[in-house]
């Protein structure tokens, strides 16, 4: 028996309960001074902002107008996250973390979740070979100052870059 699942697909610019919609969520801002609006990379990824275009078609944008392209140098692991504005405001909520990424590998490129300095919470990496929605949960307990949200890459033996668009992050089940 095989069962389908039909989920609706969140528009996260009209999505009201996104906490970070105050933020670069979509990467349409771009860059600014070698970095990613609003968000805080490791030494290892590079950011870059991918744009549309329609002849031809740029599937690496997976809405709106642009998408973050993010490199991450061979033998090397890395983060980019965004951090939520009035964290102590989710004291003990579940978080729910999720962004679109595009990738060709699989188990590079994970979701995050971190409260101040305490070690991020993982989703599930990504299985390659196209778009896919991560997703990650967090209770946040013992918030001091940050909720951080955003991206893993593990190690490769070379250079890899995957695309990520469409972050939400909600407070509740």
């Amino acid at each position: 028996v095989r069962q389908i699942y039909l989920v609706p697909k969140i528009e996260s610019k009209t999505f009201s309960e996104n906490i970070i919609n105050d933020k670069n969520w979509d990467f349409e801002e771009g860059i600014s001074d070698g970095a990613l609006i609003d968000w805080t990379d490791s030494a290892n990824i590079t950011p870059a902002v991918e744009a549309d275009t329609t002849s031809p078609n740029n599937f690496m944008i997976y809405r709106g107008q642009k998408s973050a392209k993010l490199t991450c140098a061979a033998t090397s692991t890395g983060t980019i996250t965004l951090s939520a504005t009035d964290p102590t405001n989710y004291e003990s909520e579940e978080l729910n973390f999720s962004i679109w990424v595009y990738s060709r590998y699989a188990s590079l490129v994970s979701p995050i979740i971190q409260i101040d300095s305490d070690t991020a919470t993982s989703g599930s990496a990504h299985s390659g070979g196209g778009w896919e929605r991560l997703m990650v949960s967090a209770t946040a307990t013992n918030v001091g100052s940050t909720i951080k949200v955003g991206l893993t890459f593990a190690s490769n033996s070379a250079i890899y870059t995957v695309y990520a668009d469409e972050a939400i992050l909600t407070s509740g089940p």
